[in-house]
């Protein structure tokens, strides 16, 4: 879909708002950062670096995880 498009309906934002949603849900979903980098046709250290916020909530997730795993 062509951004004018939806610009009729989000006039406030930015194209890179609905990426910055995208990989964001991503993140949340627990989808890996090579499978996102190659979705955004980008390299893995991008995404890390626009996203190490939610990169690090998600490291930090698996490790409650996994101390609930093994008690």
């Amino acid at each position: 879909m062509e951004f004018s498009k939806i610009k009729k309906f989000y006039p406030c934002h930015i194209p890179h708002d609905f990426r910055h949603t995208y990989v964001t849900n991503l993140l949340t979903r627990e989808v890996d950062l090579k499978t996102i980098a190659s979705l955004l046709e980008d390299t893995i250290a991008t995404v890390e670096k626009m996203y190490i916020h939610y990169s690090e909530e998600i490291r930090k997730n698996a490790v409650i995880k996994l101390n609930e795993i093994l008690g």
